[in-house]
């Protein structure tokens, strides 16, 4: 996520890899101020923000500049009303800046740091366990502390696409590119199978939005879908 979100990071946390380290070393930050940075990697939000100083929130404003944040610039600059442009644009309306999911389904697309992989109809996905522990309750029961060390799983029983498009799903908490008005109605239902079987957390209104079917028929095809004959 870290690697995603800030291209300066993603190069120091390259370079530490290359040298067989795990920790990065930030001295010119104080500790407080990269906190808050850090949270807002995660949750692209500043938590407490009320108990925020305005010099506080000018040194995290500064310290997005650095790591090339985008967004934390864009929201560190409107509290702090500083006028400027990202990338020709204007702060607060930029096409160009990209959102929370989209970096997240770029973090999965992307597969840096990845520390597992996932064997499914004879290719690999790379994913991090991290995301998997905390968006499935599935796979946060496979990859117990025991596991650890563990960097494959198999999934037997399910096609490479669908579990793509699942962990898609999972990582941008939503997110779904699929708009197209072509896609059957029973493809939509057996999305939403497959992310309750594994208990994916999520925005499941987003494909429930596109489930259009009367309730008899839904189940219809639920049926079908778990006894084809």
């Amino acid at each position: 996520m870290i690697s995603q979100r800030s291209p300066v990071l993603c190069q120091m946390l390259q370079s530490s890899k290359t040298q067989g380290f795990t920790n990065l070393l930030i001295s010119s930050v104080e500790y407080e101020i990269m906190k808050i940075v850090i949270e807002f990697i995660y949750l692209d939000d500043i938590q407490n923000i009320d108990l925020c100083s305005s010099s506080e929130l000018y040194k995290v404003y500064e310290t997005a500049k650095i790591f090339k944040l985008t967004r934390l610039i864009v929201l560190s600059s409107k509290l702090l009303e500083i006028p400027g442009k990202v990338t020709g644009g204007d702060l607060s309306e930029n096409p160009n800046i990209s959102t929370f999911s989209e970096d997240m389904i770029k973090a999965f697309r992307n597969a840096n740091f990845c520390d597992v992989q996932i064997k499914v109809g004879g290719k690999i996905i790379e994913a991090h366990k991290c995301f998997l522990r905390y968006g499935s309750e599935y796979f946060a029961s496979v990859l117990t502390k025991s596991q650890e060390e563990s960097t494959g799983l198999e999934l037997h029983t399910e096609s490479y696409e669908s579990i793509y498009k699942m962990l898609e799903f999972l990582y941008s908490g939503g997110l779904w590119n699929e708009s197209d008005s072509d896609i059957s109605q029973e493809v939509w239902i057996r999305h939403l199978m497959l992310l309750e079987k594994y208990g994916v957390n999520g925005n499941l209104s987003v494909l429930h939005s596109r489930i259009e079917l009367d309730f008899p028929t839904a189940m219809k095809i639920v049926q079908h879908i778990k006894s084809p004959e």
